[in-house]
């Protein structure tokens, strides 16, 4: 149609409808181009925005996971703490009651909390952490994921330094199983986990002149203090990256 009536309005010189039509085409060409970069952008927008509600869930679950396991993990430091000082008192302490049995039943316990990166992945892979406009939360956020695998590899190496230092406390112990039955819960002094119902006894007054197991001792207490200590630090990184998010959701 644009088509003819240019050419009609060459065949009778009329210029200025020549120019019109002209404009018209170019116009329309224009306002094409402009609808589909807007639909463009607006796809990219919405996608970047699903995928930071997806990282703030991934974020969220770390934090709960983590959280929930800062109680057990305090207490098991505690209790490896409450041990060494007992050894060091040299007087008698029944190790069957409170933190010190919390720590005991625990000592193969790692600290191994979930990493859920998907989004994160997604997110790096689709370039859109330029949506977050933070050059600081980029890169906390990039730290972050970097420093939660690194964890897990040096825990890895931690697992067996921390069976190679059980393996001096057992000689010392005399271990004992409960029945399933009597196992404490709630918020009893000495609760334990369900799976964690290990009764060691040791003599402190017999041993505590052994410089070996008051080192093996120390050593658990030291693997769970990072234990604690890096729980904390990750809560605490969450927790800014969180606020961070918040502030820039849709």
């Amino acid at each position: 149609m644009i088509l003819a009536r240019i050419t009609r309005a060459i065949r009778t010189q009329n210029w200025f409808a020549v120019a019109l039509e002209f404009v018209i085409v170019i116009a329309g060409v224009v306002i094409g181009f402009q609808i589909t970069a807007w639909n463009a952008d607006r796809q990219v927008v919405a996608r970047d925005a699903q995928l930071i509600s997806r990282l703030t869930r991934d974020l969220d679950a770390m934090r709960a996971a983590n959280a929930a396991t800062l109680p057990d993990t305090e207490r098991t430091y505690d209790g490896w703490i409450d041990l060494l000082r007992a050894l060091e008192a040299c007087e008698p302490i029944d190790t069957t009651q409170g933190d010190i049995r919390f720590a005991i039943a625990r000592y193969q316990r790692t600290h191994a909390p979930p990493i859920y990166r998907a989004a994160f992945d997604e997110m790096s892979a689709a370039g859109a952490f330029s949506a977050l406009r933070n050059e600081a939360l980029q890169e906390a956020i990039v730290t972050f994921y970097a420093t939660l695998e690194r964890a897990t590899v040096i825990e890895g190496a931690g697992r067996v330094d921390q069976l190679a230092t059980a393996r001096l406390l057992w000689p010392r112990m005399a271990f004992s199983m409960e029945e399933d039955s009597i196992q404490s819960v709630g918020n009893e002094e000495d609760a334990v986990p369900a799976a964690a119902n290990t009764l060691a006894t040791l003599d402190v007054t017999a041993h505590c002149g052994d410089l070996e197991l008051r080192g093996a001792v120390w050593e658990m207490a030291d693997i769970n203090r990072d234990f604690y200590f890096e729980t904390l630090q990750t809560l605490a990184e969450i927790d800014a990256i969180l606020t961070e998010l918040e502030a820039i959701a849709p």
